[in-house]
């Protein structure tokens, strides 16, 4: 896993010993902590995860707003307005 030792290897470069401790430097930290991050180690806040789900929503609803401006008969129409209440139950796509 080349990440692995991409990630080891910046963690390691911050690091200093001054009286018998180890510690790093705040650019190695936040370094440190990006990776883990962008690694997928680190989980997801509860605002992180509320954001995605808005964003998600958002672009789903956008589809379904222009399948249903595309659409030319009732029952699709109807079916595309039951989706879109699925997702968001106070939307008007008319």
């Amino acid at each position: 896993m080349p990440e692995s030792l991409e990630f080891s290897s910046v963690f390691c470069l911050g690091l200093t010993s001054g009286s018998g401790r180890l510690s790093y430097s705040t650019s190695t930290l936040t370094a440190f902590f990006q990776q883990i991050r962008t690694l997928g180690l680190m989980g997801r806040t509860e605002r992180q995860r509320e954001i995605a789900r808005r964003r998600k929503r958002k672009t789903g609803l956008a589809k379904v707003r222009a399948r249903y401006a595309a659409s030319k008969n009732e029952a699709e129409k109807a079916e595309l307005l039951a989706k879109a209440r699925r997702m968001s139950p106070f939307i008007e796509l008319e």
